[in-house]
C-alpha cells in the first residue's frame, strides 16, 4: 500500500510540474508572458511548493517523511495549496483569460486536483507528531510576506496578479478588506489542517482501543 501511495505522490508531482511548464510556455508563446509576473502568482508558487513536497514525500524514507520538520513544512504547504483552490473557486472562476490559465486541464490540475489531493494525502497519512495551533502562526508568515511583496512590486511595475489586490481597480481600502478576508481564510485552512490531523489521530486511537 505504501508503494501505491508513493507512486501516486510521484505521479501527481510530475503532473503538476508538467502543468506549470505547459502554462508558462503557452503564456510565453501566445500571451507575451513576463516571467517575473508568472512566478508572482500565488497559484504558481503554492503549486511549485506542493510539487516539491509530493516528489520528496514519494522518494524519502518513511522515517524522514514522518520527521517533525518535514511534517511541519508539509502542513504549511497543504494550507497554501488549499487556500489557492478555495480562493479560485470563490473569487477567480471565470477569469481564466485574465489569469492566463486558459488551458482547461492545466487549470483543473493547478486549481482543483492538487489542492484536493494535498488535503486527502494529509488526512490519509497524517503527521505522527502533534502540531500545536501556535505553530499555525508560523505558516501565515509566508502568505503575509507574499502580500507585502505583491503590493510593493505592484507600485514599481504597475502590475498585480489578482484583481482583488489591485488598488487601481478599486481602492486601497478594498485591497485591505480583501487582504483581511484572505488572511482569515488562511487561518481557517491552517486550523482545518491541524485540527484534521488531530481528529484523525483521535479516531485512529479510538479504533485501536475498540
Amino acid at each position: 500500500m505504501e508503494k501505491v501511495v508513493r507512486g501516486v505522490r510521484l505521479a501527481l508531482g510530475i503532473l503538476g510540474l508538467i502543468a506549470i511548464i505547459v502554462q508558462m510556455t503557452h503564456g510565453l508563446r501566445f500571451n507575451n508572458l513576463v516571467i517575473s509576473n508568472f512566478f508572482s502568482y500565488f497559484t504558481i508558487q503554492s503549486n511549485i511548493l506542493i510539487v516539491v513536497v509530493l516528489v520528496i514525500g514519494a522518494v524519502i524514507s518513511s522515517r524522514q517523511f514522518y520527521s517533525s520538520r518535514f511534517q511541519l513544512i508539509r502542513g504549511a504547504v497543504t494550507t497554501y495549496i488549499m487556500t489557492t483552490g478555495i480562493v479560485y473557486f470563490l473569487f477567480l472562476r471565470g477569469m481564466e483569460a485574465e489569469l492566463q490559465t486558459t488551458i482547461p486541464w492545466v487549470n483543473f490540475v493547478l486549481h482543483t486536483l492538487l489542492p484536493l489531493y494535498a488535503l486527502f494525502d494529509w488526512l490519509a497519512a497524517p503527521s505522527r507528531t502533534k502540531i500545536s495551533f501556535r505553530r499555525m502562526w508560523l505558516w501565515i508568515l509566508y502568505p503575509l510576506s507574499y502580500l507585502v511583496y505583491t503590493l510593493l512590486r505592484g507600485l514599481v511595475v504597475e502590475w498585480y496578479p489578482y484583481p482583488f489586490l489591485d488598488p487601481s481597480i478599486g481602492s486601497y481600502g478594498q485591497v485591505l478588506i480583501s487582504s483581511i478576508m484572505i488572511t482569515a481564510l488562511i487561518v481557517l485552512c491552517s486550523s482545518l489542517v491541524i485540527g484534521g490531523r488531530n481528529l484523525r489521530e483521535r479516531s485512529s486511537a479510538a479504533v485501536e482501543v475498540e
